[in-house]
């Protein structure tokens, strides 16, 4: 079945959005999170999202396009990645770690990292945190299928840098999907394991109004730009964040 939808009321800012995400009915050891600004968006891997129902691509040309993709990268960034060993599956995470389209989708370990993805920006609109169980995937690295068909699945990075330790970086594959385009994975009906468990994903709607105090919370409990992008840019981001939050000649920073 689809998403579940759960309509947050904002109340008692990040503590009690982490208190309804460890609630009975939606903890789960299997339970990996994901953060969007606007709670409008879908959960559609990058490779996807420029494809119209009006005029669709077959999922062939997406296969295409991100052996493409890839082959760039590698052949433009291969005098800085050093003696990272290739495959099929490490390739598509290195290549979705820094920024270049994919199938995969983006998750965290970590729901407080998810709140502060979904919370970041300034957006004057609704976010949401996704909640999603899925078990972990099969495939060794190097033979994982280039059309991939089955039950959405977790995959583990490797630590490529600090930024993926830092944010307890995992991802998912899923397949196309049956339509002409790419099902979003909060609008499909997702396909049990050969366990029998079933994948579940619950969508919680973070009212706008909320953000800025989540967003101070998760400051508070030591979640913020600095922890979740280590390094100068971190910095920076947090310094920016107490700013548009509390404004200058403070003591805060």
């Amino acid at each position: 079945m689809p998403a579940t939808v759960i309509e947050w009321d904002g109340r008692d800012g990040a503590a009690g959005l982490l208190k309804l995400i460890l609630s009975d009915d939606l903890r789960s050891t299997f339970s990996i999170f994901r953060g969007q600004g606007s709670a409008s968006w879908p959960l559609i891997p990058s490779l996807y999202r420029h494809n119209s129902a009006q005029d669709p691509f077959p999922e062939s040309h997406f296969e295409i396009g991100e052996k493409q993709l890839i082959d760039a990268f590698f052949a433009r960034a291969a005098t800085q990645l050093g003696q990272l060993k290739r495959s099929t599956l490490n390739d598509l995470v290195i290549a979705q770690h820094f920024g270049v389209p994919t199938r995969l989708l983006d998750w965290t370990c970590d729901p407080l990292i998810a709140m502060y993805f979904a919370v970041e920006d300034e957006q004057e609109v609704d976010a949401a945190l996704f909640v999603l169980d899925a078990d972990i995937g099969p495939f060794l690295v190097s033979s994982i299928p280039q059309t991939y068909k089955g039950p959405v699945l977790r995959i583990n990075p490797p630590a490529l840098d600090s930024r993926v330790s830092a944010q307890k970086s995992v991802f998912t594959i899923q397949e196309f999907g049956s339509g002409p385009i790419f099902t979003p994975l909060d609008q499909r009906d997702f396909e049990a394991y050969p366990s029998g468990f079933e994948p579940r994903l619950h969508k919680i709607v973070i009212p706008k109004a909320a953000k800025g105090q989540v967003l101070l919370d998760l400051m508070f409990m030591g979640t913020d730009a600095s922890t979740v992008y280590p390094g100068l840019e971190g910095i920076g981001r947090r310094l920016a964040a107490l700013t548009r939050a509390v404004g200058y000649g403070n003591d805060i920073f």
